[in-house]
């Protein structure tokens, strides 16, 4: 017992560790370091959700959706649930597989792998479903306030105890693969493998599984059954009562995490960072020394294999937009900044160009991505895609680049720490869904345009103010 207790207060420290970096280096770090700015995106977020959480309010109260109604929205939405929380998780994944360099810093520290795991393990858990949370909390809100305090038990089930369960369920998934992965000695390619299966996973639940769910839930109401086993928390919930329903869910949870925590895990072993792709001849340029610290990154290798993978899929399923799974390539855009930083310090030394250091930025990552996704762009065109497909593929990659590089600039990732990476992700959605609501109140065409051409160069002169105040910091601060 007293093992257990001091082996938790370990795992305490570790996780107060990873929150104190979380604070200093992500939250008080570029743009972040003025505490106006940090005011100003949270406004915006909490302005956002305030409107929407109206919006569907609003839409109940015209709708006149009595409780039976509105408990068959939130139990259809136990299927958005599900997918939201995979889709973050995937994302979680992605951006954690940089987590090696900043993890050094705990390789020093009096505790056991076991107990770093599993400090990991809250921290992804407690960032995952805080972002499933928030996304679910329109939903949620809304159904309170139109029908009343009646509602929470319902929400709890549904979105709550089914976003808990979908993640540990998915963790465990995902740790059993890896250990089967090691068995066969495939560390090489194992974050390839893993994410290809998961995204696999993905598109199986979302073609197959999501309809047959929807069709029972929604016939099951229109027949006056009882509801469906796809519910199960609040299946449970009427069958047991909320208490003996809360139960449960813990129980199953750890039962869960017990298994998560008794399988072996190398989550921080280290591997190498770049990959050897030859000498070669000539005079290496600032824009080729910045195309290659790219380019020849191992996590990058991997995301164009997954981006691949996800494209036969798509093509498979008979999407239109299969393409645009190349724009996954971009994510690493978030990182260009700081992994040119050494290359950054050298031409310091001589004479140095802001604008320059931007272009070598974005078209060096243009060109690798550009000629990376030729031969999709080919496959596209043979199997008798329109020209019009492929020039959106690349105009996608082109605007991906421009804003996660933007990202990067004003969150910079020191030590490729993927909290930057996640905080700069959740500014993306936030424009996203901005540039999405104005989308919708705008029909003309023309408008659209020049809104889009306006966001592209406020995209670009944040990015070079962002550079200019770094370069002002780390040259005559010493940072």
């Amino acid at each position: 017992m007293k093992n257990l207790t001091m082996s938790c207060k370990r795992i305490g420290r570790m996780i107060r560790l990873f929150y104190l970096f979380f604070s200093r280096n992500v939250l008080h770090f570029g743009i972040l370091s003025y505490r106006f700015v940090r005011y100003l995106i949270g406004g915006l977020a909490m302005v956002l959700l305030v409107y929407l959480i109206a919006l569907m309010t609003a839409f109940f109260h015209s709708a006149g959706s009595t409780v039976e109604q509105t408990t068959v929205v939130l139990d259809t939405y136990c299927c958005s649930v599900i997918m939201l929380t995979f889709l973050v998780f995937l994302f979680m994944k992605i951006l954690f597989m940089k987590k090696g360099m900043f993890l050094t810093v705990t390789q020093q520290m009096p505790v056991t792998q076991k107990e770093r795991n599993t400090a990991i393990l809250v921290y992804e858990m407690s960032m995952t479903l805080l972002l499933v949370m928030i996304l679910s909390s329109v939903m949620s809100v809304a159904a309170l306030l139109h029908n009343g305090i009646g509602m929470l038990p319902r929400v709890i089930c549904n979105v709550l105890f089914l976003g808990i369960t979908a993640f540990f369920a998915l963790e465990l998934v995902y740790n059993l693969l890896a250990a089967v992965i090691r068995f066969f000695e495939l560390e090489s390619i194992e974050n390839i493998l893993l994410l290809c299966f998961l995204f696999l996973l993905f598109y199986a639940i979302y073609s197959v599984l999501l309809p047959e769910m929807l069709q029972t839930i929604l016939f099951g109401y229109q027949d006056g059954k009882e509801t469906s086993r796809y519910v199960f928390f609040a299946y449970c919930m009427e069958k047991i009562e909320f208490v003996l329903t809360t139960g449960l869910f813990l129980l199953m949870n750890l039962i869960l995490v017990a298994l998560i925590l008794h399988l072996p895990s190398d989550v921080c072993s280290f591997r190498n960072s770049y990959i050897c792709i030859g000498r070669r001849a000539g005079r290496m340029n600032g824009f080729r020394a910045i195309m290659y610290a790219s380019a020849r990154k191992v996590d990058f290798c991997s995301y164009y294999i997954i981006a691949l993978f996800l494209y036969v899929i798509l093509k498979i399923g008979g999407s239109d937009y299969a393409s645009m799974a190349l724009t996954l390539l971009t994510v690493d855009g978030i990182y260009a900044y700081e992994q040119s930083e050494s290359l950054r310090q050298m031409f310091r030394q001589k004479e140095y160009s802001i604008g320059r250091d931007y272009l070598y930025l974005l078209g060096g990552q243009s060109a690798y991505i550009g000629l990376l996704s030729l031969p999709v762009a080919i496959v596209e065109l043979v199997l008798g895609g329109a020209l019009w497909t492929v020039f959106q593929m690349y105009l996608s990659i082109f605007c991906a680049i421009l804003f996660f590089t933007m990202v990067g600039i004003l969150f910079p990732a020191k030590q490729e720490n993927p909290f930057s990476a996640l905080v700069g992700m959740v500014f993306i959605v936030i424009l996203a869904v901005m540039a999405g609501l104005l989308y919708l109140m705008v029909d003309n065409i023309l408008a659209i345009a020049l809104l889009a051409a306006v966001m592209l160069a406020g995209a670009v002169w944040i990015s070079l103010a962002g550079m200019k105040k770094l370069y002002r910091e780390r040259r005559y601060d010493g940072v």
